[in-house]
């Protein structure tokens, strides 16, 4: 498998938003979304797929991040987020059909919560991910999401600096109802918003920021 580190994740998750004035990416795969409302593509490594799923930019996204209701989507990944969920097994079935030789899944905001559910997807498709690697994830399902891919490497990084953190990870909120967790720990990182940041709470939530914490930690 081609050694694609968190930080080249990172670097796909910043670069499907597409900002102005941004390099674009060459993807061998795009889709954005305009029949199921998931914007994802493809990016070819070697003979490693990286899946990378966009964060919330439209209203549907938005719409979909606050329907927070957990239901089982099938037998044994347990309860998951019904808004992050809607669309991805029909994905699972066209990565499925790339017959790829390693999948990478990965992420940024509502993608990172869209990028844990799919790992489950994959599996229950008979492709078990080589990989995990998400960003400001919202939690995305019960107990059970996280023990159906604990064959799966998985690291969830949450930007801090010992006193603020993304305050995205900490959502949908986890109670007896609907105990949310995330299927992994998270990993604390470290790049600080600017004074300035127009963001206020959620100004620790940047992709960018990732991308800067990611290229200063240890290449995993």
């Amino acid at each position: 498998m081609t050694d694609v580190t968190d930080y080249d994740c990172a670097r796909l998750c910043e670069a499907i938003y597409a900002y102005p004035g941004d390099a674009p990416v060459t993807w061998d795969y795009f889709d954005e979304g305009e029949d199921d409302g998931v914007c994802w593509a493809v990016k070819r490594a070697g003979d490693t797929d990286v899946i990378v799923f966009r964060g919330s930019t439209t209203p549907q996204d938005w719409l979909r991040d606050f329907e927070a209701i957990a239901a089982p989507v099938d037998a044994g990944i347990g309860p998951v987020h019904v808004g992050f969920a809607r669309g991805l097994f029909g994905i699972a079935g066209q990565v499925a059909a790339r017959t790829p030789k390693a999948v990478i899944v990965t992420g940024h905001s509502l993608g990172a919560g869209r990028a844990s559910i799919f790992a489950g997807c994959l599996k229950l498709v008979g492709i078990k991910p080589a990989s995990r690697v998400v960003f400001g994830e919202p939690r995305p399902g019960f107990k059970q999401l996280g023990e159906f891919l604990s064959d799966v490497p998985g690291r969830s990084y949450r930007n801090a600096d010992g006193q603020h953190h993304d305050l995205i990870t900490d959502v949908p909120f986890s109670g007896w109802a609907f105990p949310y967790v995330h299927p992994t720990p998270l990993i604390d990182v470290n790049a600080p918003p600017p004074d300035n940041d127009p963001w206020g709470i959620f100004s620790f939530h940047h992709v960018g920021l990732y991308v800067q914490a990611l290229s200063k930690r240890t290449v995993q």
